[in-house]
């Protein structure tokens, strides 16, 4: 009895000193970025404080699980100080803190972002939502910038106008848009000589008020500088209406 009460003691032990084992985070999103295109992996990211006692929290209670280190060994992990990468914050909207992203390796969002404290029971489940191979944001053999930013730098090292689609995911007309005209092959002629953008008007409410985004879809035409460049389309457009407003951008 005595033999199997050690037994069953050795083995808590062990159980306990797997689970205690420290994750590995990157704390350089270029770093993580570069993991992600090396393993395909996805990229969860954890935007904190020092000085943020619900993110503390956060590392105690909830990353120290087995549950949330189970799941978290099919992610690149990534521990961003918001104090320290204002730039990253900005980017990303983040409205508070903690606030995790789900990434890829072009450090565009691929799942609705969490913020606030989560016990692993209700972080996991989201975490598991999340496709475990991902790649940019693709229609077809087209591909889409998620961060304004983003995009803007790519328009002006390469100097191309930016069509942007600003839509939601419960709008029906975005969903059919992505499906009928940005499906189609005139679409795809036409876009090839810009900068693809597509932006949650959710995730964005700031972008949405900044060019007066009244319904979804709707598609604007910018620069590098974020500039409306001609009138923005409003609704839903089949490819045969959609490409010749494309085609007077210059």
């Amino acid at each position: 009895m005595l033999q199997k009460l050690s037994v069953l003691v050795l083995s808590l032990c062990l159980f306990s000193t797997v689970a205690a084992e420290p994750l590995n985070w990157f704390t350089e999103p270029t770093a993580a970025f570069a993991k992600a295109q090396a393993t395909g992996k996805p990229i969860f990211t954890d935007v904190f404080t020092t000085w943020c006692s619900w993110c503390k929290k956060l590392d105690e209670e909830t990353f120290s699980t087995p549950e949330f280190q189970a799941e978290a060994a099919r992610f690149v992990l990534l521990k961003v100080d918001g104090d320290k990468y204002p730039t990253f914050k900005t980017q990303h909207g983040v409205p508070g803190y903690p606030t995790m992203l789900f990434l890829n390796a072009e450090d565009q969002e691929i799942h609705t972002k969490v913020v606030g404290f989560k016990t692993a029971d209700k972080l996991v489940p989201i975490m598991k939502e999340v496709p475990a191979s991902v790649a940019p944001q693709m229609t077809s053999d087209i591909s889409w910038y998620t961060v304004p930013e983003k995009a803007f730098e790519a328009a002006k090292a390469q100097r191309k106008p930016i069509f942007t689609d600003v839509f939601t995911t419960w709008c029906h007309w975005c969903k059919k848009l992505d499906e009928e005209t940005f499906s189609a092959p005139q679409f795809h002629a036409e876009a090839a000589r810009f900068i693809l953008l597509k932006v949650d008007g959710d995730q964005y409410s700031e972008f949405v008020l900044k060019y007066s985004v009244s319904g979804y879809p709707t598609m604007l035409f910018l620069n590098g500088d974020g500039q409306e460049i001609h009138a923005k389309a409003v609704g839903f457009k089949t490819a045969d209406k959609l490409v010749p407003i494309m085609k007077e951008v210059k």
